[in-house]
Order: C-alpha cells, then sequence, then structure tokens
C-alpha cells in the first residue's frame, strides 16, 4: 500500500489527468516493453525487426500508424511502419513521413501537432502538412543513440490528441528503444563499413577531445602525417610493370618438305635433342618407287649414251647425254626429298613447340609448321608492355626478372628492341620488348613465364600509385575537349 502511494505521489498531474479520462491510453506496462525489445531482438534482418517493431508500438500505445525513419547522409529516410510490408520512400505518404522526422530532428524536440496548451511553440509546418494530408494527429519523437540522432519515431491517429503526458511517455519508450536499433543496424552493416566507422568515431573522439590522455596521441597523428606526407613524395625508382616470357635467342621451325603423310615422331615438347637427331619422318613409299624408275631411266640413257659414242653417232650421242643429264638431276632432287622427309635437327636443343604424337598417319602440306626448336643456351625475354607505357621505355635500359618456376630468383636483363607494331591477344593490346638476359643464369627453359621490372626514372611513390589513374583522367579530358 505504501509502494503505491509512492509511485501516485511521484505520478505527473498530466498523467493523473490523463489516465483518469482514458485509462493507459499510451502507457506501455513492464511487460510490454519487454514485448517490445523481445520483438526487436529477435529477428535476425534490420529491417524485419524495425517492420515488427513497428506494428508491435502501434498496437500497445494504440495508434492508427507507427513510422520508423532513420537517419542517414542524404537526410532521414522511413524504414518501417505498421500495417505495410515494405515501405516505398517515392510515395507521398512516406515522403511527407520522412519531412516531418527531419524537421523533429533538425529541431532536437519531440513535436505534437497540434500542441498541447500551455507548451512551447516549435516550428512544426512538415508536421501540418502531413496532418493535413492524412487527417491524423501527430507525435515525433527524436531516436538519440550516443549523444547523435540516429532516426525518429512518428505515432499517429485519429480520434483524439496526444497529451503532453503521452508524448513523455512514447519518447521514454523511443529512448529506451534506440540503444537497441542502433546495435541491431550496426550488427547487420558488413565487416568492412563496421570496421570504418568504428575507426571513425575513434579518430573522432581522439581529434575533439582536449584531454590531456589525447594529447600525445594527437601530437604522434600528427607526426606520422607528416612522416607519411614525406614518404609519399620521396623520389623513388619508377619502373614498368608488364608480363614477360622466356623464349630462345634463336629458334627454328621445321615445316613439311612436300605433301605428304606423318609417318613417325620421335620426340615431344620439353625433349633435349642433338644435332642431326631425327625427329619425325614423312612417309617416303611413293618417293622410292619414283625414285627406282628415275635410276632405271639413267641406266638406260647412260646405255644409249655409251652405244651411241661406240658407233661415233654424235647426234645420237648428244640426244642421250642431255636425257642422262635430266635424269641425274631428277634423281638428285628426289633423293634430296627423300633426305628432308627425314625432319633432323639442325643443332643441340629442345623442341618448345609441335605435338605431333596424335597426328601419325595424317596429311601435311608443304611448308605446313611441325616441329620448332630452340637452342640449348642464349635466351631472350619477350615482355608485353602496354600501350600507356611504351613512350617510358628506350632501348638500353635495365630491369629484373622474377619466373613463376623460380620466385625467389630475380635475374638481370636488357633491353634490346621495341616492336614499333602493337599485338592484340585475348583482349589485351601491348608492344613486345625484346630484352637479353644478363650475369650468370639458371637452367632455364623457353616458354617459362613471370613478370618484368624495367628500371625508368626516379619519381614520387604518390605518383607511381596513381599515374594509371592519372595518365587516364589526363586522356579522357582531352578527348571530351576539355
Amino acid at each position: 500500500m505504501q509502494t503505491q502511494a509512492k509511485q501516485a505521489s511521484t505520478t505527473p498531474a498530466a498523467t493523473q489527468r490523463q489516465t483518469a479520462g482514458q485509462p493507459a491510453r499510451a502507457v506501455l506496462s513492464a511487460e510490454q516493453l519487454l514485448q517490445l525489445q523481445a520483438e526487436l531482438l529477435g529477428r535476425k534482418r534490420f529491417e524485419e525487426a524495425v517492420t515488427g517493431l513497428a506494428q508491435q508500438l502501434a498496437s500497445s500505445l494504440k495508434c492508427d500508424r507507427a513510422s520508423i525513419g532513420w537517419k542517414e547522409k542524404d537526410g532521414m529516410k522511413v524504414i518501417a511502419a505498421s500495417y505495410v510490408a515494405e515501405v516505398h520512400t517515392r510515395q507521398e505518404t512516406a515522403r511527407l513521413l520522412a519531412a516531418a522526422m527531419e524537421e523533429a530532428a533538425e529541431q532536437g524536440v519531440r513535436l505534437v501537432h497540434p500542441e498541447p496548451d500551455g507548451g512551447r511553440p516549435h516550428i512544426l509546418l512538415a508536421h501540418d502538412e502531413l496532418a493535413r494530408r492524412q487527417g491524423y494527429v501527430l507525435c515525433t519523437v527524436p531516436l538519440v543513440y550516443g549523444g547523435s540522432i540516429i532516426g525518429a519515431l512518428t505515432m499517429e491517429r485519429r480520434d483524439k490528441e496526444f497529451t503532453a503526458a503521452e508524448a513523455a511517455h512514447i519518447e521514454r519508450v523511443a529512448a529506451m528503444l534506440a540503444p537497441s536499433l542502433a546495435l541491431k543496424y550496426e550488427n547487420g552493416l558488413p565487416l568492412w563499413r563496421r570496421c570504418t566507422a568504428q575507426f571513425k568515431e575513434t579518430l573522432d573522439n581522439t581529434l575533439r577531445s582536449d584531454t590531456p590522455a589525447n594529447k600525445p596521441l594527437r601530437i604522434g597523428l600528427g607526426v606520422a602525417g607528416v612522416l607519411l606526407a614525406g614518404v609519399l613524395l620521396f623520389p623513388t625508382a619508377y619502373s614498368v610493370s608488364a608480363p614477360a616470357k622466356l623464349e630462345g635467342a634463336m629458334q627454328r621451325v621445321l615445316t613439311a618438305p612436300a605433301d605428304g603423310y606423318l609417318q613417325k615422331v620421335h620426340v615431344r615438347p620439353g625433349d633435349r635433342v642433338h644435332a642431326g637427331q631425327v625427329l619425325a619422318e614423312l612417309a617416303d613409299q611413293d618417293m622410292m618407287v619414283e625414285l627406282r624408275g628415275l635410276e632405271a631411266e639413267l641406266a638406260q640413257h647412260e646405255n644409249a649414251l655409251i652405244s651411241a659414242q661406240a658407233r661415233s653417232d654424235s647426234a645420237d650421242y648428244s640426244a642421250n647425254q642431255g636425257r642422262a643429264l635430266a635424269a641425274r638431276a631428277r634423281l638428285d632432287l628426289l633423293q634430296q626429298q627423300l633426305e628432308r622427309a627425314h625432319l633432323r635437327a639442325p643443332f643441340d636443343g629442345i623442341v618448345i613447340k609441335g605435338d605431333l604424337s596424335q597426328s601419325v598417319g595424317a596429311p601435311v602440306e608443304r611448308g605446313a609448321e611441325l616441329i620448332t626448336l630452340a637452342p640449348n643456351t642464349g635466351y631472350r625475354v619477350m615482355v608485353e608492355a602496354e600501350e600507356t607505357e611504351i613512350a617510358d621505355l628506350t632501348i638500353g635500359q635495365t630491369g629484373r626478372l622474377k619466373l613463376a618456376a623460380m620466385p625467389s630468383l630475380s635475374i638481370p636483363l636488357r633491353v634490346e628492341r621495341i616492336t614499333p607494331l602493337a599485338s592484340t591477344e585475348e583482349g589485351r593490346h601491348y608492344f613486345a620488348v625484346y630484352a637479353t638476359l644478363q650475369g650468370k643464369l639458371p637452367v632455364l627453359r623457353p616458354g617459362m613465364q613471370g613478370f618484368a621490372k624495367i628500371d625508368v626514372d626516379t619519381r614520387p611513390m604518390l605518383f607511381n600509385w596513381v599515374r594509371r589513374a592519372l595518365n587516364w583522367t589526363r586522356f579522357k579530358l582531352w578527348s571530351w575537349g576539355a
């Protein structure tokens, strides 16, 4: 009994009058407050939580509509309303509600329309417009967390105006729900946004606070900023980086000497070969038959030549001599073709291209590329420099090469030749820059790929980082006529 008397004595007179006039019109019990918290915290997604909270608020506070707005960079945005599954910001109602919430947030106080008698006057232009369009009486309360306004709560009903006591109670409910709403919103953000917000908050608190504990930290941040600016503006080595591929200094392509069929293949890419070794063979049965015929024809002409010489028939001798010479020439040519039908390695090297193991028996045309060889020693590097960087490269520049097969080894190189024409491959537009390797070389194989860096000059580190964006901006501005 004493507790009840004490509670009654501490209840404001306005609240007692409202309770007498309309019992528990907009006053929530402890159980209802717990239900609101459970509705907010029991949903996984922030959007679902605020929608359920708006529905529960409208029902518990006996209002026709409860709306929740959230403060964003471009202003207040209505994110939930009771009895509405999804709020469309372009609708007139959502626009008017957002304006009313923004009005309360800018003044930093709760706004009631129409205002209770004896209350302090406030600017209610947006509330007046919303009430005129919708026909509701309104009570808008800012949602405050951490000393900042994070949103607003608008309650609407038709039958009776909000009293000062009801508005104060709605404000207390909003103050209780604001921290839970803020935490729910932050937990739903991506990790990078949460980390960015936390860093920004910590930095703002450090820079704005004048406590002695923050003074050394602010001095340290200033010194770090000066050092960072110095590092970014300090000249460092600038180099052009591009994909690179190892090639033999001299490559030899073995082609088909004549039309025919592939009979045998003795090597595959990656095999090491010796000078004179047979790499592949073309079918020679037809040429052997032709060879036998030419040999018989040559023997016939030579016999006729001897007979004419014995008869001292100069005319017949001259004719048979010409025929014998022609047959000898065709026979020599055919023998050369037979010899070329056996493709031999012209030097010691390695097969870098031409896997013919699956093409045995297939027809080949004269001049078709069959096998590509590279020598065991002597390599060059083909650097695929982008056209935006080709102007920085000149013959004689030095650099470094790192191969994917040897990431811990940096091989010196020197630019020897820059091709004047660009090449396009797999959507990339580049110029081929050829360089020779310097110093003692490890065991290498043609076809190895890696990355090359060619030293150009010294430039500020900041320029090295932003040069691509800067060059792109310059080109676009010029193309647009700026």
